[in-house]
């Protein structure tokens, strides 16, 4: 397929296939496999698979449409793109892309962890026949540690002592350094340098394996798993979808409790939104970097339905492989059944299945090991070259000498995360990223897309645009802040009742800013409520037609896009962020040690600085080797046709302005030259 496009000597995705493989395979990790089932388990089934396909839709999709055409039109990863809104919004684009660099560091433990397994699945070392328990953990209370658990946590990442079984405290213990995990961290990098090194040039060969792969190890996993459940009559996918009590292991008094999903309603959007943004990728400057390497005129929107799609179902599907494990466990009367997300899942009860029967289902976990593995490598990839895009963008740095920098670095960091005290700091570190860092990336994305592009000039043409602006601003943010506070802090028990004020309060805004605008409600629609994101929404949805006409979705569309960027994500963000803030506040994630929570909130204060230093440093235009304001002409032609009611038909201008040299994917560019216009009219309106 032939996409028009702009010369400037960037890398290109060798065809759309295959950039479509490289984003799913960005998704798709490690918390598809363990995270997704696991929320949905707790959850009770369809409520959360429905609540988190709701939370898709109204604020991930979005996002990710955002985040790709941005990177594309403007052809620079997060730092460049945000900058070319507003100059001083750099820092957002260097905090997205920090912050997936340090998920990236955290991201390899994990990756490392699957290697350390799938090299030692094939002897067994955490069995009952080959384990030997030190005679420190056979007291009354570490006597009931299963093998498996003992094995992880005491031989693998150090976390307890060798002699007392003791669990690693700051103010008291030595940390251990655990080489042979570093030795499998140490391989994840140089595979993620390898294939980083080139750019989108090595990453799209790379993908063709890695981002396929997972699909195939998906099936046959499922296929393996399953007959495990049905052979020995276990009640695992019941489990995951709600369907059957899932009983907890005895208390020391004999009590049987079971899971509840009700207790847990409370924060069911919250954890379908968080999932969103992990899974879906967005906020980490990875859909900026991938975007910009494919030619300014490609469709985006059916692309993003494609790739979040497959990560949904992808998702849903590894639920039946886990908890499939998880029925037959249970059934077996292996206790490590319990163990239902993240690394006790995938570490401690999938290995006791493992090494069940003397090893009955040991090559089922092998095969699993691989499967991890092979799903999460194009994560840390796709973190990682957010990263480099930057620095080569922004520094001019040679590709080759940044992804060594940012890969030695990662090696380095990953280093301390492979010691008793980096075991019990990366917890924490991903809490402070994902529960704080990228929800504030994502409210600055959506600030300035929403509330600063094109705002100056919007408020210029007249003071009704400027009143209008400013009213619809001031009433929406001071209310949406001030409830969202007082909700989470004050009145928690009417959260509800905060949601519904949120609503009227946004709505009187609106009716306030049509009221001072003096506008026709068409004028009012475009110009004001859609300010900013109908200039992002527009410049994809123009290039649909390849006559440059107009059909009958796109005004659909555009109003989809708009109102979930700019009226719903926000609420959505600074929502989360105070119910985070008010549940740490009250209690301390994971019950650490002030210390320890002092050392992973640097992580939080790196990026503050790098948001707000460069508001106040940072006020250079960014310069690009194109045009942008070609990219971005659709809405202008569109609200002059509102305002003058011009005699040229929108689609005719609209072909006017993409007249720029058609190529293939795969060739180079150079820099466009601007459109000669048929007549003056059209060459006002344009310049306009």
């Amino acid at each position: 397929m032939v996409y028009a496009d702009v010369k400037n000597g960037r890398d290109r995705w060798m065809n759309r296939p295959v950039f479509i493989l490289a984003a799913v395979g960005s998704m798709i990790g490690l918390g598809n496999i363990w995270k997704f089932p696991y929320l949905t388990f707790k959850h009770g089934g369809a409520a959360f698979i429905f609540t988190y396909l709701a939370a898709l839709i109204v604020v991930g999709i979005p996002m990710l449409i955002l985040e790709l055409t941005l990177g594309q039109k403007m052809q620079r990863g997060s730092v460049g793109a945000l900058r070319g809104i507003t100059p001083r919004l750099g820092g957002a684009g260097w905090a997205a892309s920090f912050s997936g660099f340090i998920t990236c560091v955290v991201y390899n433990i994990l990756l490392g962890l699957s290697l350390y397994y799938l090299f030692n699945t094939g002897s067994l070392p955490w069995s009952q026949e080959n384990y030997q328990r030190v005679d420190g953990c056979d007291t009354a209370i570490t006597n009931r540690i299963p093998n498996t658990e003992l094995f992880l946590y005491m031989n693998v990442t150090n976390v307890l002592g060798e002699n007392d079984c003791e669990r690693y405290d700051i103010e008291s213990s030595i940390s251990r350094f655990s080489s042979g995990l570093f030795v499998c961290v140490l391989i994840t990098w140089i595979l993620v340098f390898l294939m980083i090194i080139k750019g989108a040039k090595s990453i799209q060969f790379g993908v063709l394996v890695t981002a396929t792969l997972p699909f195939l190890f998906l099936i046959i996993l499922i296929f393996m798993y399953t007959s495990i459940n049905s052979e020995v009559e276990g009640f695992g996918i019941q489990f995951y979808m709600g369907q059957e009590k899932f009983p907890y292991p005895p208390t020391p008094s004999g009590e049987i409790t079971y899971q509840d999903a009700s207790i847990n309603r409370d924060s069911l959007i919250q954890d379908a939104l968080l999932q969103v943004f992990f899974s879906v990728g967005v906020c980490y400057g990875v859909m900026f970097a991938y975007g910009s390497y494919n030619p300014t005129k490609k469709p985006v929107i059916m692309d993003s339905l494609i790739i979040a799609f497959l990560d949904f179902v992808f998702s849903i599907l590894a639920g039946f492989i886990t908890f499939s494990a998880i029925g037959a466990l249970q059934k077996l009367g292996i206790k490590e059944y319990n163990q239902t997300n993240s690394v006790g899942l995938t570490f401690i009860a999938m290995p006791a299945l493992a090494a069940h029967d003397d090893g009955k289902y040991q090559g089922h976990y092998i095969f699993f090991t691989l499967f991890m593995f092979v799903a999460g490598i194009d994560s840390a990839v796709s973190y990682a070259e957010a990263f480099v895009t930057n620095i080569v963008d922004q520094y001019k740095w040679n590709r080759q000498v940044a992804a060594a920098v940012v890969c030695v670095g990662g090696i380095i960091l990953s280093a301390i995360f492979c010691t008793s005290f980096g075991w019990v700091l990366f917890d924490l570190v991903d809490h402070y990223i994902s529960s704080y860092i990228v929800i504030g990336v994502g409210l600055m994305q959506a600030i300035s897309v929403g509330w600063l592009f094109e705002k100056e000039t919007t408020a210029a043409v007249s003071p009704g645009h400027a009143a209008s602006l400013k009213w619809m601003g001031i009433i929406y943010w001071f209310f949406t802040i001030t409830i969202a506070f007082y909700a989470n802090f004050g009145f928690k028990d009417f959260k509800a009742a905060g949601l519904i004020s949120i609503f009227i309060t946004t709505c009187i805004a609106l009716a306030v800013s049509k009221k001072v605008s003096r506008l026709p409600f068409r004028s009012w629609y475009h110009e004001i409520v859609l300010c900013g994101v109908d200039k992002v929404s527009m410049s994809i949805t123009s290039i649909s037609n390849e006559d440059g006409s107009r059909s009958w979705w796109m005004v659909p569309f555009e109003a989809y896009f708009g109102v979930c960027i700019k009226f719903v994500t926000p609420v959505a963000l600074i929502w989360l962020l105070c119910e985070n803030l008010e549940a740490d506040l009250a209690s301390p994630y994971a019950e650490q040690p002030e210390l320890m929570q002092m050392y992973s909130s640097i992580i939080v204060f790196i990026t503050i600085i790098l948001i707000f230093g460069p508001m106040f440093v940072c006020d250079y235009p960014e310069i690009f080797d194109h045009d942008v304001n070609l990219e971005f002409m659709a809405d202008n032609i569109y609200a002059m046709n509102l305002r003058k009611k011009s005699t040229t038909p929108i689609k005719q201008l609209t072909q006017k302005s993409n007249q720029v040299e058609q190529i293939e994917m795969n060739e180079s560019s150079k820099p466009i030259q601007k459109p000669e216009l048929a007549n003056e009219e059209d060459q006002a309106n344009v310049e306009e």
